[in-house]
């Protein structure tokens, strides 16, 4: 039972590292895209990706652009489940 522990809390410890990689990731990409046509394109890269993980993605970010976001959704892959999704977000 005690190496069934300490396993999980390997798994745990690993899963908020890999948490904390991708919020180290997203804030480099947006320092390096500041101005409006560099957030749409890096808006464009985190949608390129199925929706289950661009959801995942834009969720571990610490204050992700949502109008921005859907904007480059809507001129993008313009899915509807992922506009609905960024759309309860932008006005919630």
């Amino acid at each position: 039972m005690d190496q069934v522990q300490e396993s999980l809390r390997e798994i745990e410890k690993a899963d908020r590292e890999s948490d904390s990689m991708v919020r180290d990731v997203i804030q480099s990409i947006a320092r390096l895209f500041k101005d409006e046509d560099s957030t749409e394109t890096a808006a464009e890269n985190i949608l390129d990706r199925p929706i289950s993980e661009a959801k995942n993605y834009i969720e571990r970010a610490d204050s992700p652009d949502y109008g921005a976001l859907l904007k480059a959704e809507k001129n993008h892959k313009d899915r509807k489940t992922m506009k609905s999704w960024l759309e309860n977000r932008t006005n919630g």
